[in-house]
């Protein structure tokens, strides 16, 4: 892949050491974070910055929710959105009533969305943007995450994981434009790993970085980079 060039993954790990991410373009906050999950389907996360029972978006769950079992168990309030077939007999398979799950997808407007499916018939991942260029889908319902936290009477969010195979663009640009209170964000920008189209600096690395620029525009402070999750700290954090 583009992005793991030697020329990618060097100049990255050099700027890293100085603070800086080459992928987003952003300055890296200190802040302590912690691998919450598995290896495979964990995420770093600044534990210390949750409270008790604080209040977990967690979209996109596949067949690894490692993290959401995790902030479960600390005694945080989790809530998982996914709409894939096999993620839901998944999950159902794997929690109990402490965790609220709703299969449905995350979208920038409420509407019915196509969900295309991976090309490896054993991976779970299926993408509203086609990351993978497939031709089968399924079509599912899709919600804003205002409208989510609105029906379940919700008014900020502690922490939001978006894990959505390209939707994350457009996802991102509603929340900040409904102006969601977001203390941290975690999110996995699926084009490092399948471009959907553009050459490294004239495509997907500008849409990375445009999003990381909206999001820093908004008071959104890079803490983490590691391989394609990222994890920024809200205005409120």
């Amino acid at each position: 892949m583009r992005h793991n060039s030697f020329l990618g993954i060097h100049t990255r790990r050099a700027l890293a050491r100085f603070g800086f991410d080459f992928i987003t373009w952003q300055t890296i906050r200190r802040c302590t974070t912690t691998l919450v999950g598995s290896e495979h389907g964990g995420w770093s996360i600044p534990l210390p910055l949750l409270k008790p029972g604080s209040l977990c978006y967690l979209v996109g769950a596949g067949e690894d929710i490692s993290c959401d079992l995790e902030l479960s168990r600390l005694g945080h309030a989790v809530y998982i959105f996914d709409p894939t077939p096999r993620s839901i007999r998944y999950v159902k398979e794997h929690t109990d009533g402490k965790i609220h799950f709703s299969p449905v997808g995350v979208w920038s407007n409420n509407e019915t969305k196509r969900f295309y499916t991976p090309k490896d018939p054993a991976h779970v991942s299926h993408s509203i943007l086609n990351l993978q260029k497939t031709e089968a889908y399924f079509d599912a319902p899709c919600k804003t995450i205002r409208t989510l936290m609105e029906e379940n009477g919700h008014t900020a969010l502690d922490l939001l994981k978006l894990d959505i195979e390209g939707a994350e663009y457009e996802v991102v640009d509603s929340i900040l434009r409904d102006r969601i209170p977001v203390r941290v964000l975690c999110v996995e920008f699926d084009e490092l790993r399948n471009p959907l189209e553009g050459h490294y600096y004239g495509g997907y690395l500008e849409r990375i970085r445009s999003v990381a620029k909206r999001l820093a525009e908004n008071g959104f402070r890079l803490i983490k980079a590691d391989k394609s999750n990222f994890t920024f700290l809200g205005p409120t954090a």
